[in-house]
């Protein structure tokens, strides 16, 4: 194909697979909660109950309303920080549970989407990076026990160490040395990620992505066996970067720089690359929701300083948003794009998608399911070669 395309992934990708919805999420914990080994579990107990409470307190709100709210109390200086360790808790713990292959077993379920997915990128021929703003591993799994999906990396043997973080991982003691293509940037961080604070080295692992949200982990650092790794992953909040230091339990908040800060403008910063050099942004199962306005911010200035750049034979940059819903996501899109829009251009339907023409940034949409649109990604990608 000879583009780049840049993948965009939310939530909705995975909730094909069994993961709820954000809005979907009170639900989910509900039912969760009437589990014997919740109810076993002082902490899992208190956890769950908790946040119950404030599901009934804000009915109205989704899980990351709720986790805003108690976060702009603890900034406030009420001391909610236990409160809003017990809604991390339940957060992984509940999309753990819901994408767990069997009762008992750590392994997650290979979820046939994702690997029809990698599958399609890798026949189409394009140079693709991925963003995922999602903490689960689906992607990540389906890399690892894709052969098809390896090649795209540029790997023909299967093993874990071919994933592609976009910075320094290390998995069990051998260090995964990030590559320029084929990366999979995940700026939320990973359930599947843990930090040591001594060493400041990542580690990543195979399948077990809900360890570091245990009350009860102990997983230690391969290289400093009396320390204890730490979840990496920035909360739903507005203001994620500020939240880091809390959410992932920093230790000496005296340090001026920490390296987990670092860990993250490394990966933020790769995000703005790889849609600074995109010809294709494909957005799949995202909504740019309220509590997410850094990554919009983020995503508009890599696309205004794309635009910005004077390149032979530009054709500017197609944007498709492929959702079940995609109207709603197009028309916020191109309001905040109206710089670009608003210059006489026309708004034109045709055949259900809106796309903007003769502009710089043409907005493509395509109403089916995740599931369909992985299935057939190289025959809708192909009006764009």
């Amino acid at each position: 194909m000879g583009k780049k395309v840049t993948f965009i992934i939310g939530s909705g990708t995975s909730i094909e697979s069994g993961a709820p919805s954000f809005d979907g999420f009170n639900s989910k914990i509900r039912e969760i909660w009437k589990q014997k080994a919740i109810q076993d579990n002082n902490y899992m107990k208190e956890a769950f109950s908790n946040v119950l409470k404030l599901i009934k307190k804000y009915p109205q709100s989704n899980i990351e309303e709720i986790f805003s709210f108690v976060y702009l109390d603890n900034q406030f200086n009420l001391d909610s920080s236990k409160l809003l360790e017990h809604i991390e808790f339940v957060i992984g713990k509940t999309i753990y549970e819901s994408l767990r292959y069997i009762e008992g077993n750590d392994s997650i379920k290979l979820s046939k989407n994702q690997r029809n997915l990698i599958k399609q990128i890798a026949l189409c021929g394009c140079d693709f990076d991925i963003i995922s703003l999602n903490w689960d591993v689906l992607l990540d799994q389906a890399l690892m026990h894709s052969r098809v999906g390896l090649s795209a990396f540029g790997k023909k043997k299967l093993n874990t160490g071919t994933l592609n973080y976009g910075f320094l991982t290390y998995y069990n003691k051998k260090e995964v040395k990030p590559k320029d293509k084929g990366i999979l940037l995940k700026p939320h961080g990973s359930m599947n990620w843990g930090y040591c604070e001594k060493c400041e080295k990542v580690f990543f692992t195979n399948n077990k992505m809900h360890i570091y949200f245990n009350p009860s982990n102990e997983e230690t650092c391969l290289e400093c066996e009396d320390r204890k790794l730490s979840k990496l992953i920035i909360p739903p909040v507005y203001n994620k970067f500020a939240s880091i230091e809390h959410t992932n339990n920093i230790e000496n908040t005296n340090k001026k720089d920490p390296a987990i800060f670092k860990i993250f403008l490394k990966i933020w910063n790769k995000v703005y690359d790889v849609i600074k050099d995109s010809d294709i942004v494909v957005i799949v199962g995202y909504s740019f929701p309220k509590t997410d306005i850094e990554f919009l911010t983020f995503f508009k200035k890599a696309v205004y300083d794309r635009l910005g750049e004077k390149r032979d034979d530009d054709g500017g940059l197609d944007i498709l948003v492929a959702d079940y819903n995609p109207d709603p996501i197009v028309k916020k899109l191109s309001e905040e794009f109206n710089y670009y829009i608003n210059d006489g251009t026309i708004l034109q339907k045709n055949t259900g998608a809106k796309i903007i023409k003769e502009s710089s940034i043409r907005i493509h949409s395509v109403k089916t399911k995740f599931g369909k649109f992985a299935r057939e990604f190289k025959k809708i990608i192909a009006k764009f070669s």
